[in-house]
């Protein structure tokens, strides 16, 4: 008796379909020969890019102080996660007090259920003092930020 052999070029079909396909499993049975196959699904974190909404809902969050003739207003955090800046501790473009930031420009994010938010600069302004540190978790309102507007 001869044994029947699986047809590779079938398979390799099968499986570069599979490959390509966004099915995560598959079962084959061939010549009484079965095949079980799952695809490892990473995790990644995903960016946000709703950036003009996400300046607007930032700029929700931005509480001036009662004194009129200080121009300073506190960035707050715009939901619960753990804050990372932007650039790496020895970087000389790492966000410190004094720096003057550009409308729209990124001044860090914050990473909540594995998706990246950013935290967006809501008008020209100057760094005054950072509440902040990289890894730090955040609540919902708490002040990440010391600005003063330009």
């Amino acid at each position: 008796m001869g044994k029947k052999s699986i047809d590779t070029k079938l398979i390799k079909d099968v499986l570069k379909k599979f490959e390509e396909s966004e099915a995560t499993s598959l079962k084959l049975e061939l010549n009484s020969k079965k095949l079980k196959i799952k695809k490892a699904i990473p995790i990644q974190p995903v960016i946000s890019d709703l950036y003009e909404n996400q300046i607007i809902e930032q700029n929700k969050n931005i509480i001036e102080k009662s004194d009129d003739k200080d121009k300073n207003v506190f960035i707050e955090a715009d939901r619960v996660g753990k804050y990372f800046s932007i650039h790496p501790p020895d970087s000389p473009d790492r966000l410190k007090e004094g720096d003057t930031i550009a409308h729209g420009e990124r001044m860090g994010h914050i990473v909540s259920m594995e998706v990246v938010y950013d935290v967006f600069a809501p008008f020209d302004l100057v760094v005054k003092n950072i509440y902040i540190n990289d890894s730090d978790p955040v609540e919902y309102g708490q002040a990440l930020y010391e600005v003063e507007a330009i």
